[in-house]
């Protein structure tokens, strides 16, 4: 568990995959939503160790800490400060689905390389309503993803 420090907000504690030094820079991969960082296992095992690769759990999901739940700006106040507090040297970002959106809003506060998106959507057009079987997955997906950590516990 990592603590990250945040100026007139609450700090947070996530949990990380972390392999060490890597001589070319830092990637830090942020999973989508309702996974965790251990979406990244073949990723860090690639990369490894010419790169450091870090892949977080961000809060209320994977091992981190739960608590209230969290806009997109709050995540992309969290991104930004872990990269700030725990990355040094040249820093690439690796996304999947929802960490896309707060890849892109962490990219203008910090000096990163590279973006790396995959399978991240941004939103749906206006008047256009959710599909049936996500908007109904959502209480499921909201009980078992994030308040609780069934989800990590089933896929570990």
């Amino acid at each position: 568990m990592v603590r990250i420090e945040r100026p007139n907000a609450v700090d947070v504690e996530w949990s990380i995959l972390d392999t060490g030094v890597g001589e070319r820079g830092t990637i830090v991969c942020v999973h989508g939503n309702p996974t965790w960082g251990y979406l990244w296992k073949g990723f860090l095992e690639t990369l490894s160790p010419e790169w450091r690769v870090i892949a977080v759990d961000q809060t209320g999901m994977g091992w981190s800490e739960r608590s209230a739940p969290r806009t997109l700006e709050t995540r992309v106040a969290e991104l930004v400060a872990f990269c700030e507090q725990h990355t040094s040297g040249p820093l690439v970002i690796a996304a999947h689905d929802w960490g896309g959106p707060v890849a892109l809003g962490a990219v203008s506060s910090l000096e990163v390389q590279a973006v790396i998106l995959g399978n991240s959507g941004v939103g749906l057009p206006e008047r256009t309503s959710m599909p049936p079987l996500i908007s109904t997955a959502r209480r499921f997906v909201d009980l078992a993803c994030r308040r609780s950590s069934a989800f990590v516990s089933g896929t570990a």
